[in-house]
């Protein structure tokens, strides 16, 4: 599957990607995490990305 084709060109998302530095975030958040535990769940960059979508897009979720 190419996940490049399910995001459009002219959509906002992609300006704001290519805008924003999100590997920073990692930097950022790394003293939030435990120094013996380096794994995380879902990267922090992801859990941004999906908020971003969420407030760009007008989601809102259930309730």
């Amino acid at each position: 599957m190419d996940t490049e084709r399910l995001v459009p060109a002219d959509r906002l998302f992609r300006q704001a990607d290519a805008a924003v530095n999100f590997e920073r975030l990692c930097e950022i958040v790394e003293p939030l995490y435990s120094e013996s535990e380096r794994r995380y769940s879902i990267g922090p960059v992801v859990l941004f990305k999906i908020v971003l979508l969420q407030h760009l897009e007008g989601s809102r979720g259930a309730g």
